[in-house]
């Protein structure tokens, strides 16, 4: 469980560090008053990038169990933490739904 936050955390710095270069880098791509090969080196540039920098290989992951599926983004936590918790009450102004 451990490892796995901190190997998210690991992919979330990653992002984090290079998102500003990354979208310089794309913007000046799409510019067409720049010459081509100028533009190709940027493409390999940016295809260097590290593999887990992308903002796709980033996993919402609940913070106690780790789980990846099933995770609120609001409590950062998964469906069956969230239900226990609200069980519990400790989640103000969440109550279990009934009608």
């Amino acid at each position: 469980m451990e490892r796995r936050n901190l190997k998210d955390a690991q992919k979330r710095a990653a992002f984090a560090k290079l998102e500003h270069t990354r979208n310089m880098l794309k913007a000046l791509l799409k510019d067409r008053s720049i010459a081509q090969n100028v533009r190709f080196h940027m493409s390999v540039e940016l295809n260097a990038f590290p593999r887990k920098s992308h903002q796709t290989k980033m996993q919402n992951r609940c913070v106690q169990t780790g789980r990846a599926k099933g995770v609120y983004r609001v409590f950062k936590c998964s469906r069956i933490c969230v239900r226990e918790l609200v069980s519990m009450g400790a989640l103000p102004g969440v109550k279990k739904a009934s009608w």
